[in-house]
């Protein structure tokens, strides 16, 4: 009988596709047996891995972490990147040092001792948390590797055994440049004077705690220390002490150039008679949370000046016009903030300042609700041509703006018509170039404002969109617009960040920060301790430590 073969429908077309498939396969994984399987990271040449590295590590690594972190981290990924992140010096030299982690003294000292080496001969940065409680064998190697000391931010007192070995093995500091230290009333003369051989020494900054100073036991002119080269001097310092004592240690710092005085509670007291002001030739820069240092002291060459009046912290409207009269004259920029009391006459106070180039006026406050109406009317009434003709940098803060509120009639206005007379001037005369207006909130909704208001508050916004297409740069900062006027008028044409009608926006933090910190819009340096590198789009704002 003969067999009957049987194909099923489509069958040779499967093993055709079969075959075909396998094929395909086949040459794919030649191909990637042919192709490298690193990725691209692999790749790149030392140097741009390098880059990658700083970026990647931060400011500062935590020596003693639990899990290795930082540098030691990108080692174990393979021998390449553990033989790039040996031969990269600046890798290593800055780190925090936190004994909280209750690691073997052994192996923290051996830690410490690679991660030293690896830095070569570079300047170290250090923020040490606790030093009383790091154990000597650290102790000993930070101190036999004083010579590399090149930024130290000591948070808290050091310990006995450290005042023994430094008095053992007396450091030199030949590359320290910056300190900032924070311990007790007991333990600041000796915590100074371990600098004491640091000839390069420019910035400090010193913070004591809130137990009471003797008056009678401090002495600054008694603490070896290099006073006379410090340059950079910050302290929100002398609770419950006297202002001489500020005066004192201002007096050992002919070279001073920036001073930033930070009164953080009501607590200095001044005699009774009128002081002896004292002269600071170099001061160029002066930031200060009361005026209860300013009668002490005068400024012939100041340029900047930030006054922040903290809550609470006395203010004498005379005092700081006084200043004015004596250290105002080369002044080229002014930082105001909220004053617990009123200036008689601002106007004239600004008159006395004829060089004026950046004002910035801060009226938001956590405190109490500030008016600024007088002080902007009293500015609007002069002749500002003559009063600050070098006006160029306008920045003000307030809570809100163009609101159409009954309270507030009258101020927007004002702020228009400043702007106007420093922008409409002569071809010949320097003119207004940036205007900053940061607020909380901004516009108002139709049917809570009456029609007359809306048509002033729409004037204003005009006149200011009319400003900027001529040339003028300014903006508005708000956290939250309000209102479908925006959207009629075009009036968002004035925001810097993407601001929505009707709709909470959240703008560049760097703005909420400027005036938390107190910086300054310039082209030139304005000189803090704690914020660097703001930039905005037509105005650079920067800050940077000496």
């Amino acid at each position: 009988m003969k067999r009957q073969s049987t194909t099923a429908i489509g069958g040779e077309n499967s093993i055709k596709a079969k075959k075909y498939s396998m094929y395909s396969m086949q040459a794919v994984s030649t191909q990637l047996e042919a192709e490298p399987l690193d990725p691209p990271i692999h790749s790149l040449p030392p140097e741009i891995l390098s880059e990658i590295f700083l970026l990647a590590t931060g400011k500062l690594y935590s020596m003693f972490s639990p899990h290795l972190s930082g540098p030691w981290r990108l080692a174990r990924v393979c021998h390449r990147w553990r033989d790039t992140a040996a031969g990269l010096p600046a890798l290593w030299s800055s780190f925090m040092l936190d004994w909280r982690t209750r690691r073997q003294a052994d192996i923290g000292a051996r830690l410490l001792q690679e991660a030293l080496q690896r830095t070569g001969q570079r300047r170290l940065s250090m923020t040490i948390q606790k030093p009383k409680y790091l154990p000597a064998v650290i102790i000993e190697t930070l101190v036999q590797h004083s010579s590399q000391w090149g930024y130290v931010n000591l948070l808290g007192p050091p310990s006995d055994q450290w005042t023994q070995l430094s008095l053992t093995y007396n450091p030199r500091f030949p590359l320290l440049t910056m300190l900032s230290i924070q311990c007790s009333k007991d333990d600041i003369a000796t915590l100074l004077g371990m600098f004491r051989d640091a000839p390069n020494l420019r910035y400090l900054r010193y913070d004591l705690d809130s137990s009471p100073l003797d008056p009678e036991g401090f002495s600054p002119g008694a603490i070896h220390f290099p006073w006379s080269r410090i340059t950079d001097l910050t302290m929100p310092i002398i609770r419950y002490g006297r202002v001489e004592q500020c005066v004192e240690i201002l007096r050992l710092c002919p070279s001073l150039e920036h001073l930033e005085e930070g009164c953080l509670l009501p607590c200095l007291m001044g005699t009774e008679i009128d002081p002896v002001p004292l002269t600071l030739w170099k001061l160029r820069s002066l930031s200060v949370g009361s005026s209860q240092l300013l009668p002490y002291i005068i400024s012939p060459v100041l340029e900047r000046l930030s006054l922040d009046i903290v809550g609470g912290v006395s203010f004498s409207p005379s005092d700081l016009s006084q200043f004015f009269l004596r250290s105002g004259g080369q002044l080229r920029s002014l930082r105001l903030g909220p004053l617990e009391k009123d200036i008689s006459d601002p106007g004239q106070l600004l008159s006395r300042m004829p060089q004026l180039r950046e004002l910035l006026l801060n009226f938001r406050s956590p405190y109490r609700e500030v008016d600024l109406t007088r002080i902007l009317t009293s500015i609007h009434s002069q002749d500002l041509g003559v009063m600050i003709p070098n006006l160029s940098v306008f920045v003000l803060n307030v809570d809100q703006i163009f609101t159409g509120k009954m309270s507030l009639e009258g101020r927007d206005e004002d702020i228009v018509s400043i702007i106007d007379k420093r922008w409409n001037v002569p071809q010949d005369s320097r003119r207004l170039c940036h205007v900053l207006i940061y607020c909380g909130v901004v516009g108002f909704t139709e049917d809570a404002v009456a029609q007359a208001t809306q048509s002033r508050i729409l004037s204003c916004i005009e006149r200011l969109e009319l400003f900027k297409m001529q040339g003028l740069d300014v903006s508005i900062n708000a956290r939250q617009a309000v209102g479908m006027f925006l959207k009629n008028y075009g009036c968002v044409k004035l925001f810097t960040g993407s601001a929505q009608v009707g709709m909470s926006c959240s703008l560049q933090s760097q703005w909420w920060k400027l005036f938390e910190t107190g910086l300054s819009p310039t082209s030139d340096v304005w000189t803090s301790s704690r914020w660097k590198g703001w930039i905005y789009p037509s105005v650079k704002w920067t800050v940077q430590r000496r």
